[in-house]
């Protein structure tokens, strides 16, 4: 693929909601819920669930993500098919080869489901391995999926350390880009939201902290992009208490993220919030005590619009010096801070289109496949 010199003509058109505002939401405590804890869901294609729960007995390891001064259980990935209901049935151990007597959860899966990001404790030879203050910290893996389902050719994701974590990975729609938590130094608080390309030949760019407009002195963890909105938790000043769920648009850099209001957010931890916005349902997980366990899985429908302004941007590729359209190009839409924002692969026409917020300055680059 090669850059080409072109002439991009742009045609806009406004709508006229003037920043994001939250949806309203109805939320339902699941059955496959147990009396231990059972957080974290990601969607496997259209109707498969993979989650974590602790329900099988193990170690104890401590964990800077969530409740820094508790020691948390070991947990194991399950799966399950949803319903149209919102439950999760048929419920099964997720067994694979990298299963250890410690951690794994917050998974997610590439567009074309062959490749899986997951988070694990720091591990080396079947053993957990310490920092100097006595944490076992979070690391990131990528594992291929077999068409048996089985993960396999595992590796750890090069800007892991033994030092700090990283950990709750999230791939962009096209794939192209992994956002995640750490704690890294360079962080705002406690913990941050960072972004790293994901390059076609398995290699990774270099870990870009998303700024001060999303990160705080606080925790941000538990990151899930859906389009261009990235949603994610906090224990910011204003949670309405412990972790809250709020929103943030990637293409506004004058976005202030938006807490998504009750009954997703409560006085306790909300987080893992994923959604299905073609279908306008998701998965949230908390702790509030009217569960049945120390954290649950509910399920949600979202009943309303997420108001937030955008502009239909639409434009067609020439070449610069013959002024001919140029079919089979792969243009690229870029945020303020370089983040891929979306693809868009041109016809013989040439042209292009891509949904982006009212506010915002944005590159544009197109090559030549």
């Amino acid at each position: 693929m090669k850059k080409i010199l072109v002439i991009i003509s742009l045609f806009l058109i406004q709508i006229s909601y003037a920043q994001l505002t939250a949806a309203q939401y109805t939320i339902k405590n699941i059955k496959a819920n147990t009396k231990y804890s059972d957080y974290g869901t990601s969607y496997f294609g259209p109707n498969r669930i993979i989650f974590a729960s602790s329900k099988l007995d193990g170690k104890k390891l401590k964990s800077k993500f969530k409740k820094a001064d508790d020691d948390l259980p070991r947990y194991d990935l399950f799966k399950g098919f949803l319903n149209y209901k919102g439950e999760i049935n048929y419920v099964k151990k997720l067994l694979n080869n990298f299963v250890t007597k410690y951690n794994e959860s917050n998974v997610s899966f590439t567009p074309d489901l062959r490749h899986v990001y997951f988070t694990q404790n720091n591990i080396k030879k079947g053993k957990y391995i310490e920092d100097d203050s006595q944490w076992v910290n979070l690391k990131i893996y990528r594992a291929s999926v077999k068409t048996n389902g089985e993960w396999g050719d595992i590796v750890s994701l090069p800007f892991n350390n033994d030092k700090y974590s990283c950990a709750h990975p999230s791939v962009s729609e096209d794939g192209r880009v992994l956002f995640f938590s750490s704690d890294m130094p360079g962080s705002y608080g406690a913990s941050d939201i960072y972004w790293v390309t994901i390059n076609k030949n398995g290699t990774y760019g270099e870990p870009q902290n998303l700024g001060a407009h999303v990160n705080s002195a606080a925790r941000e963890n538990f990151p899930y992009v859906e389009g261009n909105i990235l949603y994610f938790s906090s224990d910011r000043p204003t949670s309405s208490g412990g972790l809250d769920v709020y929103m943030v648009a990637l293409d506004d850099q004058d976005a202030e993220p938006v807490n998504l209001g009750a009954p997703i957010n409560s006085e306790y931890d909300d987080f893992c919030f994923v959604i299905d916005r073609q279908h306008k349902k998701g998965f949230f997980s908390s702790n509030r005590p009217d569960g049945k366990g120390e954290d649950d899985i509910y399920s949600f429908v979202q009943e309303t619009e997420m108001q937030e302004c955008k502009q239909v941007i639409n434009g067609e590729i020439r070449d610069k010096e013959t002024n001919k359209i140029i079919p089979g190009a792969v243009v690229t839409m870029y945020s303020h801070n370089n983040i891929i924002l979306s693809t868009y692969p041109t016809k013989s026409d040439g042209k292009f289109s891509f949904d982006l917020a009212c506010r915002g300055n944005y590159r544009v680059e197109a090559n030549q496949v």
